[in-house]
Formats: C-alpha cells, sequence, structure tokens
C-alpha cells in the first residue's frame, strides 16, 4: 500500500504506478496489479447514488408507517382527553390554540423519536466503521447523511401536523 502527500493528484499516482510497474522486470510486470481509488471513482459514485435512493425509499415507507402509527395514538390520546378539552376551551383556550397544542405535543414526540433513533444509528454505524477499520487496517471515513437527516426533520413536522389536526378539528366541532 502506498500512499502519496497528494492523493488527489492524478497525473502524479499515474507517473508512480507507472514507474512502479516498470522496476519488474518484463515477465512479472503482467502479474502486478496496482489499484488506483481514481479508477473506480465513477463506479463508486453510482453505487452511492443508488444507495441514497435505497435509502430514501426506506425512510419514505418508514415515515409513511409512523405517520398512521402517531394518528392513531394521537386520536386515542384525543378522544380520551374530551373533558380537559372541554375544561380548555371553558378556560378560555380558542380552538387554534388547543390545536397548536395538541400539534406541539406530537412534534415533541416526533422530534424526540427522530433524533433518538439518528443517535442510536449514528453510534451503531460508526462503531461499524471503527470495527471494519480495525479489521481491514484501511482507514475508512465515517460519513454522516445530512441529506437524509433534514428529509426526516421536515417529514417529521408535517406527520406531527397531520396527526393532529384531523382529529383536533373534528372533536371541536362537537
Amino acid at each position: 500500500m502506498i500512499r502519496l502527500k497528494d492523493p488527489t493528484n492524478k497525473d502524479h499516482i499515474e507517473k508512480v504506478s507507472q514507474d512502479f510497474k516498470q522496476s519488474f522486470d518484463p515477465f512479472q510486470a503482467n502479474s502486478v496489479r496496482i489499484f488506483n481509488y481514481f479508477d473506480q471513482e465513477d463506479t463508486n459514485e453510482e453505487i452511492s447514488n443508488i444507495l441514497d435512493i435505497i435509502f430514501n425509499v426506506i425512510i419514505a415507507i418508514t415515515m409513511f408507517l409512523c405517520f398512521f402509527s402517531l394518528c392513531s395514538s394521537m386520536s386515542a390520546n384525543l378522544l380520551d382527553q374530551c373533558k380537559e378539552l372541554g375544561i380548555l376551551r371553558a378556560m378560555g383556550f380558542t380552538k387554534f390554540r388547543i390545536k397548536l397544542l395538541y400539534f406541539y405535543e406530537a412534534f415533541i414526540l416526533v422530534i424526540a423519536s427522530c433524533l433518538l433513533g439518528v443517535m442510536i444509528g449514528t453510534i451503531v454505524g460508526f462503531t461499524m466503521v471503527l470495527q471494519r477499520v480495525v479489521f481491514t487496517n484501511i482507514p475508512i471515513i465515517f460519513y454522516f447523511p445530512w441529506r437524509q437527516f433534514a428529509m426526516i426533520m421536515v417529514v417529521s413536522v408535517f406527520c406531527a401536523f397531520l396527526s393532529t389536526w384531523g382529529p383536533t378539528s373534528q372533536l371541536m366541532k362537537r
């Protein structure tokens, strides 16, 4: 394994690999295989894009399932709290304010769950990277998926809104 000072200089990498191949006698030169990371850079980019698509689909499916779970639990919670809702209305809370109160409750629940899930996943992923580095002795850089994290947070806000606004509106009509 050869590591150069500037691993991004492709011309220098090519020159070193050619010099290295020429240092062997002509009969052994064909048996020498030099692996260059930049030779497979396009393939690695394609694989990365495919994995991003797969993980985005998995996130969408998971958030879709969590949305229905959140809807059912918020509806059950709101139906159990009908008396408290009436007391809040009697105290002078507006319908909008009550809807906002339950939206905040769902939002905190969803954001806390998402952050905890991402934190646990990050810790597990980081330990897997460290384990792979120990086994292969090849330095691997840990990558945090910021795009997927942002997608999870945005979808969580929509899930919290949609899961509370409808059931709260129905209860306010009574």
